[in-house]
Order: structure tokens, then sequence, then C-alpha cells
């Protein structure tokens, strides 16, 4: 049975994940039998499994099924039940990146489906970080991009196995995410020290490009240093930041602001938040609506 050796059991620390990402029955006819077959032995074969998995992705992400494909696929027991489970990545075409990590368990006469979404993810970032048997899965979400998507702030947070599916558990790892904030200080204090002046002598941008480009890099690096710090302890971490980068009134920083209300998410950001889901620059509106949305969610 699909709960019988479930020794990873972990009050869940950050609630929940959103219901469409939650473990659901699958219910595709299609690829359940052919992951039943797969299951009881058949060999896998990926270009069919690619052509079936975009079935069961949400169609409220926006992407046409045929941008999506399987990147990697392994079979690999991931919650120590004595039964190995397929452990998907699934790629958008495209500068994207990885979109989803999805996960199917067996659980007789069942199958069951939960997905993950992420941000340049592979199944590398599957590790046993705890030593128990069952394996962590590190998933990467943009927090800032202030400058270019290329330029794109990640910030890696830890899923683990609660028993029954995986919920993000971050808190539970401070010696990753020390080891994170030391390596992301020196990148922001090397960003600090640049020569623009220098720099603009083989660079396509002026000084003055460049220092508006270095404060923004900063200002996104921050953010998830921010978030670092707060699951480190420090609940507030950034807020006097967020309140300052509001005020300026330039609209990426206060795509950040928003960014950082919403991970401390006491009483006084949303109010922030409040003000934010009306501001003038429609990015900055929608992020600020989505945050509460998200923060309602969490709280119910």
């Amino acid at each position: 049975m699909f709960f019988a050796y479930a020794l990873c059991y972990v009050s869940v620390l950050w609630g929940n994940p959103p219901e469409r990402y939650s473990v659901r029955e699958l219910r595709d006819p299609d690829l359940f039998a052919f992951l039943n077959s797969s299951w009881a032995g058949a060999e896998l074969d990926e270009d069919r499994l690619n052509r079936l998995i975009p079935n069961i992705l949400p169609s409220e992400e926006g992407w046409a099924t045929e941008q999506l494909q399987v990147d990697e696929a392994m079979w690999i027991d991931l919650n120590n039940d004595r039964t190995k489970e397929l452990a998907v990545t699934v790629s958008a075409a495209g500068p994207s990146g990885n979109v989803f990590i999805v996960i199917f368990f067996k659980s007789e006469p069942h199958i069951l489906v939960q997905m993950l979404p992420t941000y340049s993810g592979s199944t590398k970032d599957f590790q046993d970080m705890d030593h128990d048997g069952c394996i962590e899965i590190i998933v990467r979400e943009i927090v800032a991009w202030s400058t270019s998507r290329a330029e794109s702030t990640l910030f890696p947070s830890i899923y683990r196995w609660n028993g029954r599916e995986y919920t993000e558990s971050s808190a539970r790892y401070p010696a990753y995410y020390h080891g994170l904030r030391d390596r992301l200080a020196k990148q922001i204090s090397d960003i600090s020290a640049l020569n623009l002046a220098e720099m603009a002598k083989s660079d396509e941008r002026n000084a003055e490009e460049l220092a508006r480009w270095k404060g923004l890099r900063i200002a996104d690096m921050k953010v998830a240093l921010y978030r670092i710090e707060q699951i480190l302890g420090d609940e507030r971490s950034g807020f006097e930041q967020a309140v300052q980068w509001w005020a300026s009134g330039e609209d990426n920083l206060k795509r950040n602001a928003v960014a950082v209300f919403e991970d401390i998410g006491d009483e006084e950001s949303i109010k922030h938040l409040e003000q934010a889901a009306e501001d003038e620059d429609k990015i900055v509106s929608r992020r600020a609506k989505q945050a509460l949305r998200r923060l309602q969610d969490s709280a119910e």
C-alpha cells in the first residue's frame, strides 16, 4: 500500500500547497493505462509519455501543450515506501525554463499525482537532505527580475514528504540557508564593488545606465536575501527596505517591495499590499492582488 512504509512524516511547517498542486488521483485514462503498464514492468516509452503528460497540466497557466515536453524521467523511491515513484521534469520550449516537476505515486488500485511548479529544475534537485531514506525536492521560483529575464533572481525552496504529499519545509534546513545567505551576500558585495567607469569602457551602456542596472540587481538579490533571513528566524527582515522601495516610486523597486511584503505577511505588510493593489502600474497591482489572495488562502 502507498502509506505502508512512509517513514518520513513531519508536521507541515509552511501550510499545504495550493489545491491544484496537492496530491490528487490521476483520472486521465490513457496516461493511467500507460503508467500502470510501466509499473508492471513494461519499458517506459518517453516519447509516448511526452505526448500524454500535457493532458494533466493546469490549463490556466497559459502554456500551449505543444510548447511542453518531458525533460527527464526517472524511477525513484521518493518516500521510503519500498515502491518506486516516477518523477518527471517538464520544460517549456524557449527560454522560460522548467515549469513543472510531476510525481506519480502508485497507490493500488489508483495512481496519484502531484505537480510542483519550478524554474530551471532537474532531477539533480532530488536529494536526501535528512539522510533518512526520504528524498527532499528543491523547487526554484523567480522572486525578482528587474533588469532582464536572463538575470532573474531565483529562490530555492525545499519540499519534504509529510506522509501524504510534498509540502514546503524550508525552515527545517537552516544549514542549507546559512550557506546560501553567505554566497548571496558575497555576490551582493561583489556587485557593489564594481567600478562602473571601467565597465562603461567595454559595455554598450554608459555609466549612468550601469548605475541603474547595478542598483536594480542589488535590490533583486536582496529580495532573496531577506527571504533567507526570514526563514532563519528574522520574520520581518527587509520590511524597512521594502517601505523605502515603495516610497521611491520606481516601478521595479515597488514590485520588489510587493514580494517582500508578501513574504512577511503580517498586518502592516498586508496594508501595504492593499495599497499596492490599487497602484497605477499594472504589474505592481496584479502582483499585489495575487499576493493578497495567496496570503488569504494560506490563512484558511
